[in-house]
């Protein structure tokens, strides 16, 4: 094969019809020995490739170009272990070690690249070149000669024509050493360019090598974008927007798709590129201190910076390269007019660009808050909003504001507005607000009557939003915007807003506390911050809405609304007086239209507080039994608790209608009530009559405490019989076995209601129950003239005695001493009949000369000493000694027993 090289070198030309064949033939023995894995055969083989070119005429090049490019392609990849690496050879100028797997992988790199520069045969120019070589000793370069170039000048110009010339310094940078060597071989030996310089600064030439390159960023072969990231930077130093303008919009997408590189060759290249691109960005949009600004800048900003946003929602590897360049542009506009028509897109996408850009592990981290880090999700949630204040993209927003025009802030709002309402993610929808809120402050003028009302509605809108941190920004927002509208734009934004129905999904009464809660925040931000701007009809109906909800059995809904009502009610009875039209319509909606059972209760609670107020209502003067209002409330109350099933809670409802028929049917002291509203009284007392006797202990009492303020306020009593059926039905009797002895200890047992159940006493509720009954035993002995001795009263005072010693046996020493106050206040109303109970004074008398000398009893016991000797000065009775019980004396302290 040696011998054949060079023989081919020796020869000149050559004649023949069967030349071509021949030299064909002689070139698939190199293109073999060129991949062979002896080093010298395949230097030889390369030269004698050369070598056959030279000699071989048009139609026989033609065959051998082809014959070495299919060859060299077909070979063993080099990366297959198969391929022998036993020997090795030194370069005389690097000292390198290069094996034949490295001379399979330049020779396929030298294949791939004549074929991407769509000219074959400048595989052979390649070839052609010298390179560093240990056959560099005299017997070689007189032999075969490796150290210099073969073609002629005519072969030169037609296996690399001038159009190549200049798509060649870009592969001065291939990763292929051996490619690099041949490139530069060829540009120094066939078109005499010493160096990339030339290029660069040629402004004939630079076009057409900064094309190619850009073209070479995304080709599909590796080494040849591994060439073109590292050629951009080089290429591009120093260039101004009238060279590389034309070029800017393939370049800058070649830049992004390849930041993204899968190949390692090419992505460690990379970052010196985003760089480099970065710098020429910023230095092309930068107007500096030249005003007017050049319209060079002005060109660069308006194709790059739309470019920019359009790929920071596309490629969210670039986010950062992207947004970086758009922060150092919009801080060198400060002070011109260049960012001003891209507002509309700039501002929302750096809006949603809040939450886009935010670390992915924090929404999962949210949801464990409470369970991982002990903070409420609330609290995590607005820890990340403040985290987002400081990231890149609110800094941009924040330098934006000063160039917000009225044009286009007008084409901003729509999208703010959307942004508010459905924005991805609360930073977004906060964001949003902030911004509304900096742009209303510092730049006002620039927000329209149209824009504004629009921007007013968005924020409403987000007073609504289930995010409390969304809602305070919303209400920032709303507070700001609203000093820019029209007093009656307010009032319709807050009525068609904030003050309708509630929405669809609020049918539970989770998700209608949700929204209530909502709302009520809403209502008090707005008449927080628009004191005195909302008008009279506003003003109302958010009344009648706040005075009911404030008494929602959720904190969370009756504390806004609450707030809400000191707004508008200087003093609760002012409010009723002044709004009390649009209370009993949300009232007697509630009765009448709700299903659920815990907003009726809630609405009964709110009738309690309004008949606390009416005795202070002056618009409401006794007699009230024929106002309008109260009687709508009346029945809408009489209609929702007929046929009501008993529940827990469900006396609450009948001890408001109570109170609220006491209030309307109120009298003077000791007067009667007319006929006709006897008639109601007894209607509603047998209405809510089973509420006193079914149920827990706490709506027992519940209800026979709204009996007692209704008879007590009408002058009223049901008949004696049916009383005391109601009392000892509500209070029955404690069984035989269940009782302890006076000197067991008490033993608590828990319940499911929390109360405390005493072993043979009465529990803490059923102990209130016992006031309650006690109480309304007073009233109706007080309503009674006290020289009435008829039978019926005397039964009742038999029946009350009876009941009165039952309790006072099992009470605990607080009970015991409350009833001997009752006892006390009753026997004021009836001390004409207390001589008539003879066979009462000895029970009476016993048990408390027994609780005088139990010396546990503490107050009791000083209150029962009080009452024996008001029952002896008043009635002239004496206690008879045979009541103390045999051990009395040991009972009692020294001075105690004197005493007594």
């Amino acid at each position: 094969l040696v011998w054949i090289v060079v023989l081919l070198r020796s020869t000149e030309a050559l004649e023949g019809p069967s030349v071509d064949d021949q030299l064909s033939a002689l070139s698939r023995i190199f293109a073999r020995g060129m991949g062979g894995t002896d080093l010298f055969a395949s230097d030889c083989s390369c030269r004698g490739v050369v070598h056959a070119y030279r000699l071989a005429h048009e139609t026989g090049q033609g065959l051998i170009v082809r014959d070495v490019l299919t060859a060299l392609s077909a070979r063993t990849s080099a990366n297959n272990p198969f391929v022998a690496q036993r020997e090795k050879k030194v370069s005389m100028l690097t000292g390198t070690t290069v094996t034949p797997k490295e001379r399979i992988e330049a020779l396929q790199a030298l294949v791939m690249l004549a074929r991407h520069l769509e000219h074959r045969s400048v595989v052979i120019a390649l070839l052609d070149q010298p390179s560093a070589s240990t056959w560099a000793g005299y017997p070689f370069t007189e032999a075969v000669d490796l150290q210099s170039s073969c073609l002629p000048a005519s072969l030169q110009k037609e296996v690399c024509p001038d159009g190549l010339r200049l798509k060649l310094p870009v592969l001065l940078f291939h990763g292929n050493a051996a490619v690099r060597d041949a490139v530069q071989g060829v540009l120094l030996n066939y078109f005499q360019v010493e160096s990339l310089t030339v290029v660069i600064n040629d402004p004939a030439q630079w076009p057409v090598t900064f094309q190619y390159c850009v073209n070479c960023l995304g080709v599909a072969s590796a080494s040849l974008r591994e060439a073109a990231v590292k050629a951009a930077p080089v290429l591009t130093r120093h260039k101004e927007w009238r060279e590389v303008g034309v070029f800017m919009e393939d370049y800058t997408k070649a830049v992004i798709l390849v930041l993204d590189d899968m190949e390692k060759q090419v992505a460690v290249h990379t970052e010196a590129l985003a760089r480099s691109y970065r710098g020429m960005a910023i230095r092309l949009c930068d107007p500096g201190s030249k005003r007017p600004v050049p319209q060079s800048v002005r060109n660069a900003t308006k194709m790059l910076v739309p470019m920019l946003l359009q790929y920071i929602e596309t490629y969210k590897h670039a986010q950062g390269l992207c947004l970086s360049i758009l922060k150092e542009v919009i801080t060198n506009a400060n002070g011109t007019d260049l960012l001003a028509p891209y507002l509309p897109e700039l501002v929302p996408l750096l809006i949603e660009g809040l939450t886009a850009l935010e670390d992915p592990r924090l929404a999962y981290s949210q949801f464990h808050a409470e369970s991982s880090y002990g903070v409420t999700t609330s609290q995590f949630e607005a820890a990340r909003a403040q985290v987002s204040k400081s990231s890149v993209s609110s800094d941009l927003l924040r330098q934006l504001v000063k160039l917000v025009t009225p044009e286009s802030m007008s084409e901003v709002a729509p999208r703010l507005r959307s942004m508010v309402n459905r924005g991805t993610g609360s930073n977004s929808r906060v964001g949003a607000c902030e911004w509304i809120v900096m742009v209303a402050m510092e730049r006002p003028k620039s927000i329209q009557p149209a824009a504004a009302g629009m921007l007013l509605r968005a924020a409403a809108h987000g007073l609504l939003d289930g995010s409390a941190v969304v809602r305070t920004a919303a209400a920032s927002a709303f507070g700001a915007v609203a000093k820019l509208v029209e007093n009656k734009d307010l009032d319709t934004v807050v009525v068609e807003r904030l003050l309708h129905r509630p929405p669809s999904f609020a049918t539970d009464n989770a998700a209608r506390n949700d929204y209530r809660a909502s709302l009520g925040k809403a209502v008090w931000e707005v008449l927080r911050l628009c004191s005195g701007r909302l008008g009279p009809e506003v003003e109302t109906a958010i009344a009648g809405k706040a005075f009911v909800f404030r008494s929602s059995s959720e904190k969370r809904v009756s504390e806004p609304w609450s707030h809400a009502w000191d707004e508008i009610a200087p003093t609760a009875s002012r409010g009723v007086d002044r709004y009390l039209s649009v209370i009993v319509p949300e009232l007697t909606e509630c009765f009448r239209e709700s299903s659920s059972r815990d907003e009726k209760m809630d609405a009964a609670k709110a009738v309690d507080y309004l008949c606390l107020q009416i005795p202070k209502v002056s618009s409401l003067p006794k007699p009230r039994a024929d106002n309008n209002h109260l009687t709508e409330i009346h029945e809408s109350m009489r209609v929702a608790i007929n046929g009501m099933p008993l529940f827990d809670g469900s006396s609450k409802l009948a001890a408001a209608l109570c109170r609220l028929t006491g209030a309307r049917f109120e009298v003077e002291e000791g007067a009667a009530p007319g006929e006709k509203h006897v008639d109601v009284l007894r209607s509603d007392w047998e209405l809510v009559r089973h509420f006193c006797v079914k149920g827990s202990a706490v709506d027992k009492a519940a209800a026979l405490e709204g009996v007692n303020a209704m008879c007590v306020a009408a002058g009223w009593w049901p008949a004696q019989q049916q009383l005391w059926e109601v009392v000892f039905e509500a209070l029955p009797e404690v069984k035989e076995e269940q009782k302890a002895t006076e000197d067991s200890e008490e033993e608590e047992v828990p319940t499911d209601r929390g109360d405390r159940k005493r072993k043979g006493r009465r529990t803490v509720n059923e102990e209130t129950l016992v006031e309650h009954t006690m109480v309304l035993c007073e009233g109706c002995f007080k309503a009674l003239p006290a020289t009435d001795n008829s039978q019926e009263v005397q039964q009742s005072w038999g029946q009350y005695m009876a009941l009165w010693v039952r309790e006072c046996k099992i009470a605990t020493p607080p009970s015991r001493l409350l009833l001997l106050r009752s006892l006390k206040r009753a026997l004021s109303h009836r001390s004409a009949t207390w001589a008539t109970s003879k066979a009462m004074d000895a029970g009476v008398g016993q048990l408390a000369l027994a609780i005088v000398v139990d010396p546990a009893s503490g107050r009791v016991r000083r209150a029962a000493w009080d009452f024996l000797a008001d029952v002896v000065a008043t009635e002239g009775i004496a206690p008879d000694p045979s009541w103390l019980p045999a051990d009395w004396a040991q009972k009692l302290e020294p001075h105690d027993r004197e005493e007594l």
